[in-house]
This record gives structure tokens, C-alpha cells and sequence, in this order.
């Protein structure tokens, strides 16, 4: 049999949900990025109109990494667990985190930048 035809009896590892399983981790992956730095790209908004101090700020970008110091093992106990589609609920987060980030900033709340930033860590 020859390599250049192709044997009917096989089937095509081609799968679209598969390719677009991975655009979608792509984009959750750079839109976490883009998220993580938000308060360096508004640090002189926040600091003229909202009032934050450049204290206020760093403690911003800290609490974001603080999860990560235990979350790691904690999603991979629950991944193992229940299975790798466990982790759309975890991706989620990034959106709600965000949102309560920017709904902090939007209402001049320092507590809901906080809390953001906790849960998009």
C-alpha cells in the first residue's frame, strides 16, 4: 500500500471542538495576563482620581500572588478528582475576578479591588 493514498478504514484525528478547546485556553490564558497587570496600566488613574497610594497598588499585584502559593495544590487534588473539564469552573474565575476587580474600581471601592484580585489570583 502505498503512503501518499489515504486508507478509508482509518479515521481523521482532525476534531474542531479540540481546536477550539485550545483557542479557548489561549485566550483565558492571555486574558489573565492582561488582568494580572491592570493595576500598573491604571496606577496614575487610580492614583489621581481615585486617591490610591503606590502602598495601596503593590498590595494589589500582592494579593494576587498570595493564592498562588496554595492553590496549586489544591486545583490538582480537585483536578485529579473529578477530571480535567473541572477546570472550566476554574478559568471562570478569572472572569469574576476581573469583574470585581473593575467593579471596585468603577465604584471607588477598595475592599472589591481586593477581593478581585484574590479570586483572579
Amino acid at each position: 500500500m502505498s503512503y501518499n493514498k489515504k486508507d478509508p478504514t482509518q479515521t481523521s484525528s482532525f476534531s474542531p471542538i479540540k481546536h477550539w478547546y485550545e483557542i479557548f485556553i489561549l485566550l483565558v490564558a492571555l486574558s489573565w495576563s492582561w488582568s494580572y497587570d491592570m493595576p500598573m496600566a491604571l496606577s496614575v488613574p487610580l492614583r489621581e482620581t481615585k486617591g490610591l497610594t503606590d502602598q495601596n497598588i503593590q498590595t494589589l499585584f500582592t494579593v494576587a500572588c498570595v493564592p498562588n502559593i496554595v492553590l496549586p495544590l489544591v486545583i490538582g487534588l480537585i483536578i485529579r478528582k473529578f477530571g480535567p473539564g473541572i477546570m472550566y469552573l476554574t478559568l471562570s474565575m478569572v472572569l469574576v475576578g476581573h469583574s470585581t476587580f473593575c467593579l471596585g474600581v468603577f465604584t471607588t471601592s477598595y475592599t472589591l479591588m481586593i477581593i478581585g484580585r484574590i479570586i483572579n489570583g
